[in-house]
This record gives structure tokens, C-alpha cells and sequence, in this order.
């Protein structure tokens, strides 16, 4: 039976005989069997299966993804401070740039618009709070308020822009595209937004507006290589642009104007209301 046993797991048989002083024949060793061999191979093809996912892990972080074919990727996106510096500096090679690369609408907004035209939102608030006349101060929610609604206000108005600038595109030769309408529409507005850093001190911001001058001849620039359209009619389409935007920005203006004498009337009814309160 103990000869049955040891032909059936001879591993047994090695460990019993060992137990009793036996000496076992390297041949039924382990490691002579080559255990530790195959150990060693384990451990070095778990090695090799980590450093494809290594490699994978820098390249996920360092934004060097791997692509599912070998052919050429798509024209990488610009960062959104070299999209400025570009824009301001080297216009023309830029806009060219704007029309070969891929995009969305959401994230023309999230990763460029909704950032940028923080700037005066900011340098507004901050403008009005530190260098206005004290005779001439509104509370602070008043304040906040009334430019977070011009915040919402401009990026209204510049999606409606942008959906306009793809509209009018067939009759001036170009192509009708949501996305390139909402490039001009956003890259555009960028002079304005930079500009707005002025508005931390009241007397400068008359500077913004000038602004809008080199709004249009960004978007002079931009309508030839992101929308297609002919040069020959890149300036009247650039009018008929500037032309809407003065009065979608007119009625616009007019609602937002309703909206915060509104809240004028209300502030001051509640203090006016609150004086007449007793006090007890």
C-alpha cells in the first residue's frame, strides 16, 4: 500500500521519506524537477505583462494615448494660453490651425469660452467693489449678480452667433458646419475677453470695446479657412455678421437693462420697506 501510495504522489513519498532521515534523490527534488525554475519563469513573464501597462500609465498621463491604427491622428488641439498668444500675435496661421482640428460645441464652451470670459467677470466685480466712488457703491449680491446674468448674457450670445455664422455660410459660398459656426463664433470673442482684464479699474474699461474692432477682423480671418468661403465675399459675409450681432447685442442688452432696474426696484423696495418696519 506505502508503494501504491508513493507511486501515486510521489511528492508525498519525498516528504515522508525526508521526514524519517531518508535521503531522496535529487532527481525527486523539487528543484531538481525545475519548481523553482518555473517559479523564476513566472515571476518574469508577470515582469513583462507589467510593463506594457507601465508604458500604458505614462502615456495615459503624459496625454500620448495609443491609437487603434497606424495611419496619421488627428491635428492636435492647441492649449488654451497658446490659443491666445496665437490668436493675438499670428492670427492668420492660427485660424488655419482652428479649421483642421476636431472639436464639439460642449467643449468649445468648457475648455475655451465659459473660461475666458471669466476674465471680466472678475476684473468687473473687483472694479466695482475696490476703485468705484463709495456714493456710487451697490451691494455686493447686487453686484455679483448683475455680472453673472451678463456672464450667461455673452455666452448666449455667442452660441446664437455661432449658429448664425453657419446659417449664413451657403450664401456666401462657404459650408454650412455648427461646429466651424461656433469656432468663429468663440475664437473670435477672444480680444474682447483678454481685454476685459481692464475692467478691474472703471476708467479703463471704454478700452474693452475697442475690443470689438479686432472681433471683427478675426472674424474676417477665420470665415475663409473654417467656413470656406471665397475671399471674394469674406467681406460682406464679415458685415453681415457684425450687423446681427449689433441687434442680437441691442435686444439683448435692452433684456438685461429690464432685468437689473428690476432688481433696483426690488433692492430698494425691500429697504425702503424695511425702514418703515417698526422696530419692535
Amino acid at each position: 500500500m506505502d508503494g501504491l501510495a508513493s507511486a501515486e504522489n510521489p511528492r508525498s513519498f519525498s516528504a515522508e521519506h525526508n521526514r524519517k532521515g531518508v535521503p531522496v534523490h535529487p532527481s525527486r527534488r523539487p528543484a531538481a524537477r525545475g519548481g523553482a525554475s518555473r517559479v523564476g519563469r513566472r515571476a518574469s513573464a508577470c515582469a513583462c505583462d507589467l510593463r506594457p501597462n507601465v508604458l500604458h500609465s505614462r502615456q495615459f498621463l503624459t496625454g500620448r494615448g495609443f491609437s487603434m491604427t497606424d495611419g496619421p491622428t488627428n491635428p492636435a488641439t492647441a492649449s488654451l494660453i497658446d490659443r491666445v498668444k496665437n490668436l493675438l500675435i499670428s492670427p492668420k496661421s492660427e485660424w488655419a490651425r482652428i479649421a483642421a482640428e476636431p472639436a464639439t460645441i460642449g467643449g468649445l464652451f468648457t475648455g475655451y469660452a465659459l473660461i475666458l470670459a471669466l476674465i471680466p467677470l472678475i476684473a468687473g466685480i473687483v472694479g466695482m467693489l475696490v476703485f468705484m466712488p463709495a456714493f456710487m457703491r451697490l451691494s455686493l449680491s447686487f453686484i455679483i449678480a448683475s455680472a453673472v446674468i451678463g456672464y450667461v448674457i455673452s455666452m448666449i450670445v455667442v452660441y446664437v452667433m455661432g449658429m448664425i455664422i453657419s446659417a449664413l455660410a451657403p450664401t456666401f459660398g462657404g459650408t454650412k458646419d455648427n461646429v466651424q459656426g461656433t469656432k468663429v463664433a468663440v475664437y473670435a470673442t477672444t480680444p474682447v475677453w483678454v481685454l476685459g482684464i481692464l475692467s478691474i479699474f472703471p476708467p479703463l474699461s471704454p478700452i474693452v470695446y475697442l475690443g470689438y474692432l479686432w472681433v471683427i477682423f478675426q472674424i474676417y480671418l477665420g470665415l475663409g479657412p473654417v467656413m470656406k468661403a471665397p475671399e471674394d465675399k469674406t467681406i460682406v459675409y464679415t458685415l453681415v455678421i457684425v450687423v446681427i450681432y449689433i441687434v442680437l447685442m441691442a435686444v439683448l442688452t435692452a433684456v438685461l437693462a429690464g432685468i437689473v432696474l428690476s432688481m433696483i426696484g426690488l433692492t430698494a423696495l425691500t429697504a425702503a420697506s424695511s425702514l418703515a418696519t417698526p422696530p419692535y
